[in-house]
């Protein structure tokens, strides 16, 4: 298990990133960033580059990890606040028989 802080840290330096959000899901990790107007093209390479290294220091296999740059990112409903990183766990598919 990764802790949430090793992967906020990168953030600190990546000044062209005004906010992000990474999901943990359970084959790959997205993450939505905003960022500054006149951010370098590189950039969404940048915070993979960042996030590899995060979890490889860490001691983990990253996953494929997807950057996506958005205009802005909404809280959840109901949510007062934004989670910077949050884990998505999907429901296994079931097997019926009729």
């Amino acid at each position: 298990m990764i802790l949430p802080q090793r992967l906020r840290a990168p953030f600190a330096q990546l000044p062209d990133v005004l906010q992000y959000q990474i999901v943990c899901e359970p084959r790959r990790i997205a993450i939505r960033i905003v960022l500054r107007p006149g951010a370098p093209r590189a950039t969404p390479a940048q915070v993979t580059a960042e996030i590899r290294a995060a979890l490889e220091d860490a001691g983990a296999i990253a996953p494929p990890i997807e950057v996506e740059p958005v205009r802005e990112i909404q809280p959840e409903p109901g949510a007062a606040k934004l989670k910077l990183v949050k884990s998505v766990q999907h429901a296994a598919p079931t097997d019926s028989q009729p």
